[in-house]
């Protein structure tokens, strides 16, 4: 009889992170969140146990986050080591103190803007901090699950093309965070060469949207539904451009799948394949609140344009 399964979630106290650790800690897995709280969100943690303890809905733990500074020495429901993945000394200890059965890594600075704002601080934490990560993960012979982005696919004149993980991928005018990302999944193969126990999944995930402890406005699609209730109009660049998108919640369902699997594939895998027009999107939001207006304006920003196929991930 197998004891409980332990899990390590660096940025646990983010996006997806904190939802990630919710559903582990309700399905009995033991749990440990290694987080910077680099955006203050200390937050999240209460609200992570707050969820637990009364057993309520995101939904109702956002409308009641009475949260007062000050994070508890410990936390009831799972483990938290406050901690930064370019600090090797201390990750060392947490992996040694940890057993973990399984690496969950999300300390990663995201979005186009943060990471083009400060390129270097953007290398040091999503490649040299990760990196890290992926050494201890290694030498201790641990399972590592590592989202990657389908933005690494970039924009295509033409979506008609549905990308699958063997698409060619051209590096040029990629973003930082993506050229990171990149740089990650080339370490991550190159490691596999050298050490044949070495189990992982690289997931190269939709756009992602829905409800989270930590909400992230700027993802299309929450950023869509904030303007739609909030401003009551939504301005659209290029309302023809595909986007892939898939729910938080399947997403949660298959990091759990994965866990669950006797089939485990190492390889990269891309995941949500609701392929829709930014307009199409929009029209759906429209339907469920008819209270907002419509505005396509011309081209600002930079847009990404792309369709993926799962089919990969959903065979395995």
């Amino acid at each position: 009889e197998r004891m409980t399964e332990k899990i390590l979630i660096t940025g646990g106290a983010g996006y997806i992170g904190s939802l990630l650790a919710i559903n582990l800690i309700k399905e009995g897995y033991e749990v440990t969140i290694f987080d910077s709280l680099f955006y203050d969100n200390g937050y999240v943690l209460y609200l992570i146990d707050k969820m637990i303890a009364e057993n309520i809905t995101v939904y109702q733990a956002l409308l009641n986050n009475e949260y007062k500074e000050g994070l508890p020495k410990n936390f009831k429901n799972f483990k938290f080591v406050k901690g930064d993945t370019r600090d090797r000394k201390l990750l060392e200890k947490t992996f040694s103190e940890g057993n973990f059965d399984f690496v969950f890594h999300f300390a990663e600075l995201v979005g186009f803007y943060r990471c083009e704002k400060d390129k270097d601080l953007t290398r040091e934490i999503n490649l040299d901090g990760t990196k890290n990560l992926i050494d201890l993960t290694i030498s201790h012979n641990r399972k590592l699950i590592y989202n990657s982005t389908s933005s690494v696919y970039g924009s295509r004149e033409d979506a008609e093309e549905i990308l699958d993980e063997d698409s060619q991928i051209i590096k040029e005018g990629l973003d930082t965070y993506c050229i990171n990302k990149l740089l990650v999944e080339d370490y991550i193969l190159e490691k596999e060469k050298k050490n044949k126990n070495f189990k992982f999944i690289i997931l190269r995930p939709a756009t992602v949207g829905g409800l989270s402890p930590r909400m992230r406005l700027a993802l299309l699609p929450n950023h869509f539904t904030y303007a739609a209730v909030v401003n009551k109009r939504l301005s659209l660049t290029k309302p023809d451009n595909y986007r892939a998108v898939i729910d938080i919640d399947d997403l949660i369902k298959a990091y759990l799948a994965i866990m669950k699997s006797s089939n485990w594939k190492n390889g990269v895998y891309n995941i949500g394949n609701n392929n829709m027009s930014k307009k199409e999107y929009a029209n759906e939001i429209l339907n469920v609140s008819s209270r907002f207006k419509l505005n396509l304006i011309d081209n600002i920003g930079k847009e990404r344009n792309l369709k993926i196929s799962q089919e990969k991930f959903s065979k395995t």
